[in-house]
């Protein structure tokens, strides 16, 4: 399955952070044939090389640490969601169940 920016992340619901995080698990072990994204990783180094020339270690440092720990929300988020849902399923199916003769 082809899987870029405009492939089926839309069709399956997912932003391209989730899916990266996902492929990325597919990738160690040589699961994936990186095509484009390996020029695009490229790309994207030179310009935010560009664009932080003139920041400190310091202050990429803070950003990396800013970054990740907003994943780490965003994932956390994320499991609550599932989480809730999966409780609101399973109330909305006992209460189906009831309901039946």
């Amino acid at each position: 399955m082809r899987i870029d920016r405009r492939g089926p992340i839309g069709v399956v619901g997912r932003d391209c952070t989730t899916v990266s995080r996902q492929v990325t698990h597919l990738d160690e072990p040589g699961l994936v044939v990186r095509e484009m994204a390996d020029a695009v990783d490229r790309m994207r180094e030179e310009l935010v090389g560009e664009l932080m020339a003139d920041w400190t270690n310091a202050k990429r440092r803070d950003l990396a640490h800013l970054l990740k720990r907003m994943a780490s929300s965003m994932d956390e988020w994320m499991a609550s969601r599932k989480s809730e849902d999966a409780e609101q399923h399973r109330r909305i199916s006992n209460a189906a169940c009831r309901g039946m003769p």
